[in-house]
Order: structure tokens, then sequence, then C-alpha cells
């Protein structure tokens, strides 16, 4: 089978591989669509801390049942699934206390286990989830980065028709902020350097958007509120200006929730004005399984998700790809594999 692969010289290549045989508990999925991540990127560029190699990767797939292990029940060939990347173990303080994204031993297809970029892979049938038929094969691949933004937008608590800004429009960014729009109706504000995803966002939500190397994301925001400040300040951005400056666009008694962690150096907090004004500042994590079945809701119900897919490759243009990535050329948004 073939599998997007990255060698111990952190090189990506196309191999060959011998297929996989599900466990007892697994299932065997034939991978239709996958996604690529920015802790894939993170890996391929030799800078993530749990960076493995070599290593199969990817974590972002959807796919179809081709068969199942002897303790698997209620799965068969042909249901249409996605593929839940983030296995806990149901066991710990964190997981009995309904909280899986702090699991102490969870892994993740890529780093802890062989990623997914694979014609064929077995994983625990526990993470599977059934897609509806509206669903296809390249919205299935989005909702593992769609669960992420889903549940740093729960995190946020916005009330409906709230002020939302948006800083960093990226996929994960980009997510939030459509689903800010789609089910909580917000009044949003992004701000990103790509124009292409300012644009993509104006279309899609009707945002106002900003390039901060034009003008101040900050005075922007103010203007938008008439002085008051947001309700909610997404950060999606790994600048650590982008965390000072949600800070100061929050509103009195607003709430400012990190998403980005790999902050290019440790960002400053103004731990006064977040005393003043009574601010709250909250970090997210990952996804749980309320989050996955949301976004496959809003996706069947017609959130447009697979907009934000600008780049779609053969598994074939593998190397090609994530160099193409990694030195930042053309507009992209979100790339993705079709494997079938």
């Amino acid at each position: 089978m073939r599998a997007i692969y990255l060698n111990d010289g952190y090189e990506v290549e196309l191999r060959d591989l011998p297929e996989p045989e599900p466990g007892a508990d697994e299932v065997l999925v034939r991978v239709q669509a996958g996604g690529i991540c920015g802790t894939d990127m993170s890996v391929y560029a030799n800078n993530h801390f749990l960076r493995r190699a070599p290593q199969i990767l990817g974590h972002e797939v959807s796919g179809e049942v081709v068969r199942t292990g002897s303790a698997v029940h209620g799965w068969g060939p042909g249901d249409r699934v996605f593929v839940s990347p983030l296995v806990v173990c149901g066991e710990c303080a964190a997981c009995r206390a309904g909280r899986p994204t702090q699991c102490e031993s969870a892994k993740l297809p890529g780093l802890d286990l062989p990623g997914l970029f694979s014609d064929l892979i077995a994983m625990p049938a526990k993470v599977l989830h059934r897609l509806p038929d509206q669903v296809n094969w390249r919205a299935g691949a989005m909702i593992e980065p769609t669960s992420v933004a889903h549940h740093a937008v729960r995190r946020a608590e916005p009330a409906k028709g709230s002020s939302v800004a948006v800083l960093g429009a990226g996929p994960i960014g980009a997510l939030a902020a459509l689903i800010c729009h789609h089910v909580h109706e917000a009044r949003l504000l992004v701000s990103d350097l790509k124009p292409s995803n300012l644009d993509l966002l104006t279309r899609l939500t009707g945002a106002a958007t900003v390039d901060p190397s034009a003008a101040s994301v900050v005075e922007t925001g103010r203007e938008m509120t008439d002085g008051v400040g947001f309700d909610v300040v997404l950060v999606a951005n790994h600048s650590p200006q982008c965390l000072a400056d949600a800070i100061q666009m929050a509103r009195s008694g607003g709430r400012v929730v990190a998403i980005a962690a790999a902050y290019e150096g440790l960002p400053e907090v103004n731990v006064p004005m977040l005393v003043w004004h009574e601010l709250e500042l909250r970090g997210t994590f990952a996804f749980d399984d309320d989050d996955i079945r949301s976004v496959i809701e809003l996706i069947a119900a017609g959130m447009p998700v697979e907009e934000l897919a600008t780049h779609v490759h053969r598994p074939e243009d593998a190397t090609a790809v994530f160099a193409a990535m990694a030195a930042g050329d053309g507009g992209h948004m979100k790339t993705l594999f079709e494997f079938v």
C-alpha cells in the first residue's frame, strides 16, 4: 500500500508498505481523503517536541471500512467514517471526569502512533464516527480541524449575536470564524497577513477584516465596537503580539481564548489589564466526541468547510507539496490529499 512517509532525514517520500492487520478491537479503513495539519508541518520541519522519524505522517482522514476485528460490533464493510485521531485511555482521572483532551496517556497518529496518510489504516473501533451521506470525503477530512475550532469556540462561550475577533485566519482560525458565523451569528473581525485568507472569510461569513501589516488590529477593533471592545477574542496565531493585542481588544468582562500554542517566544501577558477589566484568559486544546458529533451535524446541514480546502493533491505529489508548503508557496488555506 502507498504511505506518505517521513524518513529519518526528515524528507517526505511515498513508500510501498505492508498492509496493516487489524487487532481484535480494531477496524481496517481504506483512506479516501486526508488533510495536512500544522503539526505535520512542524514534524516535517523537525521542530515539534514530540517529533518521530521515521514515521507515516497525517492524522486528519475520512474513509471506508474494509473489515473489522473479531471483537468489533456495529461496524461493517462499506461504512463511511471519520477517524478521530485522539486515542485516549478512558480510565485516567481526566477521562473519568469527562475531559478526554487532558488524558494522561493520549496518543496521536503521526506522533505517538503510525500516521494515517496511507491507503489502509488500522485504528480502534472506538475512535470511528459515522459519516452521513451529505458529508463527502473531502468534508470528512475537514472534521478534525473543525472539531479543534469547535472546541475553542465552546471554550469561548459566545452568546448569540456576540462580537468576536479572530486573530489569525489559518485553517483553525478560519474554521472558528465559520462556526461563530453559522452557529452564533457573531459580528466578526478577522485579522491575517494573507489577503487570500481574508477574502475567503469575507465571502463565507461577511466578516470585517484587517491586515496587521497595513493597519492596527487594536484600533480597527475599537472602531468596529465603538470603543467598547469584543465579547470574545480568539487567538489563532503564534505571534506573541497577537495575545497582547487580544487583551487590549476584549471588552470589560470579556473573554480571550488562546488556541495557538507554539509561540515564537513566550508572550507577555498584561496582568493589570486582566485584573482591572475582569477579563478571562482561557486555553483550549484538541476536541472531544461532543465536538465531533456537533461538527458532523453542522457540515451535514451545510456549513461549507470544504470551501477552505483550497488545494487538493494525489499522494504521489507529497514530496513536492510538503516542500512547497514549507517554503510558503501559494495561497494555501487547507491542503488535502485524495487517496482514491
